[in-house]
């Protein structure tokens, strides 16, 4: 079996996690051979780990697979596991539940990209951290979709955890696909929301033929501040057949729509960690952790960021929503955002331009709303010395209110832009760009320009 250990890592003096296989005790030609089982899937657990680059999967640090006594070691999270967070506040506010169900079916997502079913999703493997980022662990029983990897399952088992497995897995289907990670994370969710499981039998026997045959109440049944759109995601989730369970992508546009806005209201009662922090623009009450970079990972820390990491962040942010549109770049710049304005304050330049390209990831996930208040955040901010920050929080504001309705409004705001970008010395052709941008958008609104 393995153990698990924190140590400290003398170069780095951060705390990590080492696992570690311990040799067999059963000597016997069917102990050694379940060994080596052991063995082999303790090195694919490794190798899988050290193919994902997720911002909330922990990364791998360094490994020694030699057949006498394997070990890896990866990131220790500081953090509450969510079984226990879910003792502490049952339920927890919608707005919170969002949060970190987009936080793992972002972690799922990196996981079945790499050809993987996790197959073990609960909420003893879902880790919050300080920040409120919800960490997705434990890949020790994940099945690789790739037909020639080698298979360590025993025959007639049904890996995964009671009251989450799918059905499919629940009649021995030997090769799941990802939409069995699917009915789990349904399963996870509704217990997150309902602070029930969805057949709750002390039988295991019984627990598992309700999931074969039964229709689960509706969540909403229990929790009737469940909003009508996720609590249709969640039946679906939990549908018998794989093929009618929906997507990633359906169930994290679903759960998004209720994630909270920047300068959002607190959740009631207050929550620590605080799942909701980082999207309201607020600090958790504890700190965040930083991130360890690791020896094979170039990924950025998640907090304690500083001036040069935070530059490499922006810059990365910036050049993807300039071609291909927000991703995972802007997602770390604005995982690292709260805690660099904490620090080097609300007016200072580089905290400006971050929260610009926010503000231009909200606009072009058409969250015009926030969008504009936070345009308005950074023009409130910027000082005269910052001309093409404030002309392009102006643009943004100008097209936050054609797509509010507003055009009328949003012509005289780009012809005072105009005017006012007129008397700079040398404006940079992206600005002028934004500029006929704009100019074009209020065509279509029919207002000529």
């Amino acid at each position: 079996m393995a153990q698990l250990w924190r140590a400290l890592d003398r170069e780095t003096r951060s705390m990590v996690m080492v696992k570690a296989l311990l040799a067999p005790g059963d000597h016997t030609v069917d102990g050694i051979s379940a060994y080596r089982d052991l063995c082999g899937r303790f090195r694919r657990e490794c190798e899988l780990l050290g193919k994902l680059d997720a911002p909330n999967i922990p990364c791998l640090l360094y490994r020694d697979l030699r057949p006498s006594e394997p070990f890896y070691v990866m990131e220790f999270i500081t953090g509450l596991a969510l079984d226990l967070y879910l003792k502490k506040y049952s339920p927890p506010p919608v707005e919170a539940s969002a949060a970190i169900v987009v936080d793992l079916l972002d972690g799922l997502k990196v996981v079945h990209a790499a050809q993987a079913v996790h197959r073990d999703l609960k909420p003893a493997n879902a880790v919050i951290d300080r920040s409120g980022t919800t960490w997705l662990i434990d890949l020790g029983i994940a099945f690789l979709l790739d037909p020639a990897a080698t298979r360590y399952t025993q025959a007639g088992a049904t890996p995964g955890s009671h009251g989450f497995k799918a059905p499919e897995i629940l009649r021995g289907d030997g090769h799941p696909t990802h939409a069995a990670d699917i009915y789990s994370l349904g399963c996870l969710t509704y217990l997150l929301l309902t602070a029930h499981q969805v057949f709750d039998d002390r039988s295991e026997h019984l627990m598992a033929r309700r999931h074969l045959e039964e229709r689960p109440p509706r969540p909403s049944l229990i929790n009737p501040r469940i909003p009508k759109a996720i609590d249709d995601h969640v039946l679906g989730m939990l549908e018998k057949s794989p093929g009618a369970r929906p997507s990633i992508a359906e169930i994290r546009a679903a759960f998004a729509a209720f994630l909270p806005s920047l300068s959002g209201a607190t959740p009631s009662p207050l929550l620590d960690p605080d799942p909701t922090a980082r999207y309201r623009g607020a600090q958790s009450q504890t700190p965040p952790q930083t991130r360890l970079a690791g020896r094979r990972s170039s990924r950025p820390p998640q907090s304690g960021v500083n001036r040069e990491t935070f530059g490499r962040l922006r810059a990365e942010a910036l050049t993807e929503i300039r071609s291909s549109g927000p991703g995972r770049h802007l997602d770390r710049l604005r995982n690292v955002l709260p805690d660099a304005r904490n620090r080097w304050g609300v007016k200072d330049e580089d905290i400006l331009r971050g929260l610009l390209l926010v503000a231009d990831a909200l606009r072009a996930e058409d969250h015009n709303s926030e969008a504009k208040a936070a345009y308005q955040e950074v023009l409130g901010h910027a000082s005269a010395s910052m001309a093409d920050v404030t002309i392009e929080a102006r643009l943004g504001i100008a097209e936050c209110r054609i797509s509010l309705g507003d055009a009328q409004r949003a012509h005289a705001d780009w012809t005072g832009i105009v005017r006012d970008m007129s008397a700079l010395p040398d404006p940079s052709p992206h600005l002028t760009s934004r500029i006929n941008e704009v100019r074009a958008y209020l065509d279509e609104s029919g207002f000529a320009v």
